[in-house]
């Protein structure tokens, strides 16, 4: 569904299930990282896709796994660090097929 806020047509569904599709297919994590971060508008899809980048950059596995570790260890208190593992979770089974 397309969501309008602040001028921009956003939809994030579409924004999880990109994320989603390069955890799941490691043949899709260079493309999506490589993606104009001005692309996601969603805040969490933002971070997550900076997550990405980073553990790429660091020539470390991108994983649900790695991705949720990293994330926790980026966010600033336990319930942000808890909130962010989450969301990876969340994205787990997004793609289709």
């Amino acid at each position: 569904m397309n969501e309008f806020a602040a001028g921009v047509f956003f939809d994030q569904a579409a924004e999880e299930t990109v994320l989603s599709a390069a955890l799941d297919n490691p043949h899709l994590v260079r493309p999506v990282a490589e993606l104009d971060p001005g692309v996601f508008w969603v805040p969490a899809a933002q971070e997550l896709h900076a997550v990405i980048r980073s553990l790429l950059a660091d020539g470390e596995p991108v994983d649900h796994v790695s991705v949720a570790r990293r994330a926790a260890a980026r966010a600033s208190g336990p319930n942000s660090a808890q909130a962010a593992s989450q969301r990876i979770i969340g994205l787990m089974g997004k793609t289709v097929g």
